[in-house]
């Protein structure tokens, strides 16, 4: 996801001529967040979302609690890191899907914009832009938020999320379901 979005990023600033690699960027970053959505209920209990999607208010006093140094260490996502995964999803999702919609006005539209009227693929185009802006501030949110715990509580967070294990002592590790995971990646290709 990080090179899709970075891929996205550079080619949409590169010129019309890498509009085609935009898209297939934005096609493969639609495959990963309907990947971790069927994930987020077929995965193992800390790749699903009740497992981390708690009641506001505990993701409130979650982050009172690491602001100031009390918090404890979670196996999985922490109560406001939970918020932090539904906010980018749904960034990330927004974002790959206004693009499916909208048109530059001179040569590549998105495949879906013979569906919609030119004043919402204008609409859309307008929203890609402003959610584009906030992606990159979630983004830069979570970048604060992984360095702050790398120094801060001494837990670095970049492998277990390249590699979905994270050493904490007192959980022994989980067995992921392969068949589960194929039958998901199958069901995000064929869409």
């Amino acid at each position: 996801l990080v090179i899709c979005f970075a891929g996205s990023w550079i080619t949409a600033e590169a010129g019309f001529e890498w509009t085609e690699v935009h898209f297939r960027f934005g096609y493969t970053t639609l495959g990963l967040i309907l990947f971790r959505i069927l994930w987020g209920f077929l995965g193992n209990r800390y790749a699903r979302f009740s497992n981390f999607i708690t009641k506001p208010t505990t993701a409130a006093k979650s982050i009172a609690e690491m602001v100031d140094g009390t918090s404890e260490r979670h196996a999985g996502h922490s109560p406001h890191g939970g918020y932090a995964v539904i906010f980018l999803l749904y960034f990330a999702l927004a974002q790959a899907t206004s693009g499916l919609f909208i048109s530059d006005d001179i040569l590549y539209t998105g495949p879906y914009n013979g569906v919609v009227s030119n004043d919402l693929a204008g609409a859309l185009a307008w929203f890609h832009g402003l959610n584009f802006t906030l992606l990159q501030t979630m983004i830069g949110l979570h970048l604060v938020a992984i360095i702050w715990y790398r120094f801060k509580k001494n837990e670095g967070l970049i492998m277990p999320m390249l590699s979905g294990y994270k050493q904490a002592p007192f959980e022994p590790a989980l067995p992921v379901s392969v068949f589960k995971a194929i039958a998901a990646i199958m069901v995000c290709a064929a869409i």
